[in-house]
């Protein structure tokens, strides 16, 4: 699974796998946080639902 955000004028790209755990979060979170060297991101997951699904299907979910 690839991530690609460019929330706030900042590019963010991140390859992962697409776990159960994942899924879930996707599917039923209220936001995402990411940690990466100290630096702490939150996204909210609200109204994403539907495009999650669809990545979820091509990914092989």
């Amino acid at each position: 699974m690839k991530l690609v955000s460019d929330e706030m004028g900042n590019h963010f790209e991140a390859m992962t796998t697409l776990t159960p755990a994942l899924h879930s979060v996707l599917r039923k979170g209220q936001s995402l946080t990411l940690r990466i060297e100290g630096e702490t991101k939150n996204f909210p997951l609200a109204g994403g639902q539907k495009g999650f699904a669809v990545m979820v299907q091509r990914c092989g979910g």
